[in-house]
């Protein structure tokens, strides 16, 4: 009895532990593609898998705006058909790369919902982006957008891959069911295809804060002296 519980167990573990194997898809920034501007930064891509995850490597500065948007991947404008090589739902993840390694961020500030990913669910329809049906929820898109604003200064990776692939304990899960319907290749092997747009709002430089600041005090000095030379003559005209 023991030993036939014991080989049980030691099967239930290989079987768990290949499964994890065959889905958990580690981080790798090594092939990530470098942003560097001008912005807004427009890019297509294409997925011909999957797993494939999309990186994207790019310097920010603490105190500016980043927003990243998927545009024309789940275009929904075949009544909820999905179009082989054309359709795909996809999800974002960033990460920063700090002194104790890369981390991803939880939240995005106006993101919809993922954590801590950027999905789709429920995310207001932008420009570029389409109504997802056949769910006819009023606002509802399958292309995510999130908005940043940046703690740190340093490198930051934004990944792009399918909803499915949530990043979990330093890995991506995988694709669970693979061979589903929503995943249909074109004859050309191309699973779907995206549009990156990021943006950043830059931290104005502290030579155009002097300005602005050397600007506003001339212009509260004027209106002050104005002001009193104002009040001088009214009272010198009661005196007359």
């Amino acid at each position: 009895m023991k030993k036939l519980f014991f080989i049980s167990s030691l099967l239930i573990i290989l079987i768990l532990t290949n499964t994890y194997a065959s889905h958990a898809i580690p981080v790798d920034f090594s092939s990530a593609t470098t942003v560097t501007g001008p912005y807004p930064y427009s890019h297509d891509d294409t997925f011909y898998g999957v797993n494939e995850i999309d990186y994207y490597k790019l310097w920010l500065n603490a105190g500016e705006a980043f927003t990243a948007d998927i545009d024309n991947g789940f275009d929904g404008r075949d009544d909820g058909f999905i179009t082989p090589g054309e359709d795909v739902d996809t999800i974002l993840t960033l990460f920063y790369n700090s002194e104790a390694g890369f981390k991803p961020y939880g939240t995005f500030g106006s993101n919809c919902y993922g954590i801590p990913n950027a999905d789709d669910a429920g995310c207001a329809i932008d420009a570029g982006s389409y109504p997802a049906n056949p769910f006819v929820i009023p606002g509802y898109t399958k292309d995510p957008y999130i908005s940043y604003a940046v703690a740190d200064t340093g490198y930051y990776y934004l990944a792009v891959t399918v909803t499915d692939n949530y990043y979990v304990s330093g890995e991506f899960t995988g694709v669970s069911n693979p061979n589903s319907d929503v995943y249909q290749f074109d004859t050309n092997g191309r699973l779907g295809i995206y549009t990156l747009v990021l943006n950043v709002t830059p931290v104005p430089e502290p030579s155009t804060w002097i300005s602005f600041t050397i600007g506003l005090l001339s212009l509260i000095s004027i209106s002050l002296y104005k002001h009193n030379k104002h009040s001088r003559t009214v009272a010198f005209s009661l005196k007359k």
